[in-house]
This record gives C-alpha cells, structure tokens and sequence, in this order.
C-alpha cells in the first residue's frame, strides 16, 4: 500500500500530546518492517522546523513531501475550497491518516482526497462533554458540526482508548461501531528514570527549586483542573514544607490558573515554568516527590504513564479514561476534590510502603504500552480498511 501520514506536527520544536504521539507513531510505522510505502506531508511555515523533520536516509519505502505553506492559508483552501486534493501534493495514495486538528472552527476537518480510503485519529471531544467550562474558548456547536462531517466522512476512526471511543460514539449519530477502534499509544524508550544526582542538580538549580516539591505537568486548558490542584497543595502545604512545581504552556485556562497562583495562601512555593525541553522535564519527573494529575477528561493522558516510568508515585484522577490506562497503579483521587487530592500528596510523600508500592506496579504498568504495539494495531486497521487483510 502507498499509505500517506499527517505529519504537520512533527517540525515543531516545542512538542506536546498530539504532536508526540504524530512523532512517535510513524517512527513506530517506519521500524515495523512491512512492504508498504509511506509519504509523510508536511507544511512549514513560521512554525515549522526543517531540522526535526524525519531523516529518511537509509529508510526503504518513505518519502517526506515538504510544502512551505502557512497553515492558516492550508486550512483555508482545504476547508472552504476542498482543494487540492491531497493526493495531487503527495501523489496517488491508498489511504490517508489525519493525525492533527485545527484550533479554530471548524476545528476538526479531512483533507480532499481524489482516491484512496481516510483514516483519522481522534483523541478525545473535550468541549462536548463539558460545554459550559470550554463555550467561551470554543464554539461548540461549529465543533460538533466538525466532527460529525469527519465521523461521516472517515472510512475508519483510531480512538486512544475505550473511553474516547464510547464517548464519540454516544456524542455522534453518525459514527458506526465498526469502523471506530482502539489503539493505545505507546510511552518512548527514550524515557526513563535519571538516577545520577549531579544530572539532576544542574536541573533544580536552573529552575530554584530548592526543596523537595510536587510536579505537575499539563497545559494550561480548561479539563487539566489546574485550579484545583492549586487550591490542594495550599492544603497540603499547612503541614509539609514542599513547592508545586507546574510545567505546560499557557492555553486557554491561564488567566484562571495564574490568578488562582497568586491568590494562593502558598503562593511563595508555586513555581511555574511554562514549556521545558524534554531532558529538564525527564530529570524534574525523575526528581520529584509526587506527580499530580487531576484531570477532569484525557482520552489516554501521556504523562501519568510518563512519570511512571521515571519512577516517581502518580495521583491522578478516578475518571474512567484514566482507571483505563494506569490500572492499579497510581493512587486514584476525585479531581473535584481539593481534600482528596491534598489527603493523597500527605500519604504519598510520608508513607514510604505506598510509595514503594506506587512505583513498583506503575514501572510494571507501562510496559503494556509500546509504540510497537501502537503501530502494528495501527497497521492492522490500515489493512482492513484498505481491504489488503
């Protein structure tokens, strides 16, 4: 098969979720060994760097297609031209995977395509399950427009978990089960625990962390409950001697979050340290006490698994999407809860049995998520899809 990947998000230096999940699926796909061809496309522009895009060199069957196009102006001409067909930039395909989405209306969208079946991932429908908190960042009703036009449009549909899954099937009458599956992402096996100190200290010193803290790490959007989490370590923080540490880049729940920062009767030991490279934040997950996690709604929720596998104790919210992935493994609070999560950061970081409990299931939870696995599963639906089983 001549399969085409959305890889828009791999040139940008400052990675997140989607972005890393882009990465790391088509490097999987690449290493997997099968006949296929693939075509990645990109658009670079301001954002985009040439220097992250994947090097082929060596690679069999793969081709990058690099057009220097402002995104805005793609989005344009794909969304109210439908044109030109994707397969006119990357020439013919059997299947094309979308893998990213716009942040403005109509929000989710496929590419035209003269030939060839669509395959699309969805992580989650963060602004229809929770209107009311997301309908001054979103237009919600343009975003259930978009997503029902992709669900009818897609000929299969990858969800990151049983939960994402569930939740677009209820939120679109037209999404048929059939073509709606599972594939777990997978965690890098370039993450892993920094146990060497003098790595570490260089770390804590850069960012005045000067004391043993808690870690969060999450963007700054609305379903993080970034708030709450706040309002539990001034709790927590009447009785240890500890700072939060927060990582993400601002979004749309910042001015909350900010102003919740300095309202805070803990507001001294609240650092918060916008986007970091990806060696600070494994050495700060490899450094921290506990890492909090009181997500309102995730479709799979990266860094709970992350943290895990950098050895340090996860709390992070009883929600099903969640229990989902990280099993037994992770001490499960209310995140609506700031006592729950404040009585859950005191056993974690005083009960050296929990921890040691915590961290052993959790180092053994994330070997069931690989990217091999991700792109074999992946590989399976573009075969049946295409009709090449």
């Amino acid at each position: 098969m001549r399969i085409g990947l959305d890889a828009r998000l791999v040139p940008y230096a400052q990675k997140e979720g989607i972005g890393y999940y882009s990465f790391y699926l088509i490097d999987a796909l690449f290493k997997a060994g099968s006949a296929d061809e693939y075509i990645l496309f990109y658009n670079i522009f301001f954002q985009g760097n040439k220097n992250f895009i994947f090097d082929l060199r060596g690679t069999k069957g793969a081709a990058n297609k690099i057009f220097y196009i402002p995104g805005r102006i793609l989005d344009f001409f794909w969304i109210k031209l439908n044109f030109p067909p994707i397969d006119l930039l990357t020439g013919r395909l059997d299947l094309f995977h979308t893998l990213s989405f716009v942040p403005t209306p109509p929000y989710f969208y496929l590419p035209p395509q003269l030939s060839g079946k669509k395959v699309v991932t969805i992580h989650d429908i963060f602004p229809l399950l929770f209107p009311e908190q997301t309908k001054n960042v979103f237009d919600v009703s343009a975003y259930k427009r978009g997503l029902k036009a992709v669900v009818k449009k897609a000929d299969a549909i990858i969800c990151t978990s049983s939960t994402a899954r569930k939740d677009l099937l209820e939120f679109s009458d037209t999404a048929s089960s059939e073509k709606v599956h599972v594939v777990y992402s997978g965690i890098s096996e370039s993450i892993c625990k920094v146990t060497d100190f003098d790595k570490i200290k260089p770390v804590l010193d850069k960012y005045r962390i000067d004391k043993q803290f808690i870690l969060n790490v999450s963007r700054l959007d609305y379903n993080k409950n970034i708030t709450g989490l706040i309002e539990a370590f001034a709790i927590f923080r009447k009785h240890y001697d500890f700072k939060l540490v927060i990582v993400g880049k601002k979004s749309n729940a910042a001015g909350e979050v900010f102003k919740a920062m300095e309202e805070s009767a803990a507001a001294v030991d609240i650092i918060y340290l916008d986007y970091i490279g990806r060696d600070d934040l494994i050495s700060l997950l490899s450094a921290a006490q506990a890492f909090v996690f009181p997500s309102l709604y995730e479709g799979f929720g990266f860094t709970n698994l992350e943290a895990m596998k950098c050895g340090v104790p996860v709390i992070t919210s009883r929600i099903p999407s969640i229990r989902e992935i990280v099993g037994d493994a992770a001490f499960l609070i209310d995140p609506r809860s700031p006592e729950e999560i404040a009585m859950a950061m005191r056993k974690v970081v005083s009960d050296r049995l929990l921890r040691e409990d915590l961290i052993k299931k959790g180092s053994e939870r994330v070997k069931a998520f690989t990217w091999e696995k991700a792109a074999d599963d992946t590989l399976a639906i573009y075969k049946k899809t295409a009709g090449r089983e």
